[in-house]
């Protein structure tokens, strides 16, 4: 199969490939947000780092079949040395989860093939492969370690788990899911809410601005009553990046930013943005004076959700009470490390030494 590939370094050859992007990612047969052209080109936009971009596009005629959405960052190793390491397009401070490798099935062996063949002829620009959040239905992994292996890299995972609602076809129903327990409170909370004001959910997306700085006050209120900094005051350019998308999206329906308000007032937000069957909480934030509207936000959310046939509510990687307690089922996610095979790296691989750890830092 004779394929083609092309190296992309800038904004404008992205710009130029959008529409057989967008083409590639539908033909993939699964929805993914956080690899769309607006979601990375937006990351792109705002980044502050200069790392430079290594996309590498494989072409079978004028057809795209494949897209390696690299860029070249820096880690430290060993508090001595720093090394260059391949990593996914918008993988830093910006929520991204599920990366990967794009690729149409019907070329998925040649593809891979023809995309290390690209990698390799620039394999003085880096050592390593770190890609920290691929999900195992969609292969992505197995994927990228095929990729490792082509390119004679050794490669280790780490197991995590994701976790997301596959939501029915009514609100009822999903309650009738929920445990006693969790009913009982969810109602108790509704009625003490309800008796200081009328509750009500609204959609803030038709003032993105307005919505995010809802979800920055209520996010820093949360965390301020817990002495603790939010993630916006903690990660200035995760803030600067879900704002920036937040706006760029205006217009066509991604955005839901789901407000709980007691007469009128802010008193929780669920925030994140839907695409394709799939709506992908990304931040939250509740006023801890109004006890309970954190989870009766969660609620509203959901049944949100359900009114507009989203078929899952996606949490995200990691677990947390509140996620079980809605029916958030586990799904395996792995983290894929990988290295040229040096003396230095082997023994890494067998110390089992890892890039979220004292050893290896991210830059």
């Amino acid at each position: 199969m004779g394929l083609a590939t092309t190296i992309l370094r800038s904004s404008d050859e992205l710009a130029a490939i959008e529409p057989a992007w967008q083409q590639l990612l539908a033909s993939t047969g699964k929805t993914n947000l956080f690899l769309t052209p607006l979601w990375v080109r937006t990351w792109i936009e705002t980044r502050i780092s200069n790392d430079p971009l290594l996309f590498i596009a494989v072409w079978d005629g004028e057809h795209l079949v494949a897209l390696a959405p690299f860029y070249i960052a820096r880690l430290r190793l060993l508090g001595l040395w720093t090394v260059r390491c391949l990593r996914i397009a918008a993988d830093r401070d910006t929520s991204a989860e599920y990366q990967d490798i794009l690729v149409d099935p019907d070329y998925e062996r040649p593809a891979i093939a023809a995309i290390a063949g690209a990698a390799a002829e620039q394999s003085e620009a880096f050592h390593y492969l770190f890609v920290p959040y691929t999900d195992e239905e969609s292969r992505a992994s197995q994927r990228l370690c095929d990729l490792c292996d082509e390119l004679g890299l050794v490669s280790g995972t780490r197991e995590f788990e994701y976790y997301a609602v596959t939501l029915p076809g009514s609100h009822d129903e999903f309650m009738s899911s929920l445990g006693t327990r969790q009913r009982n409170n969810l109602k108790r909370y509704r009625k003490k809410l309800g008796e200081n004001g009328t509750l009500t959910l609204s959609n803030l997306s038709g003032d993105p601005g307005h919505a995010f700085d809802v979800l920055r006050d209520l996010h820093r209120r949360r965390w301020q009553a817990a002495g603790e900094p939010g993630s916006f005051d903690r990660k200035p350019h995760f803030a600067k990046f879900i704002e920036a998308v937040s706006r760029q999206i205006e217009g066509i329906g991604w955005l839901a930013a789901l407000c709980l308000e007691l007469d009128g007032n802010p008193v929780a937000i669920r925030y994140g943005f839907v695409y394709g069957d799939r709506l992908y909480e990304i931040q939250a934030g509740f006023d801890p004076a109004q006890n309970g509207a954190g989870i009766v936000a969660i609620d509203s959310a959901i049944g949100y959700a359900i009114d507009r046939q989203v078929r899952v509510y996606d949490f995200l990687a990691y677990a947390g009470d509140y996620k079980t307690r809605f029916k958030a089922r586990a799904r395996t996610g792995k983290s894929v490390f990988a290295a040229r095979k040096t003396l230095v790296n082997k023994l890494l691989f067998w110390l089992n030494v890892w890039p979220t750890g004292r050893y290896i830092k991210q830059l």
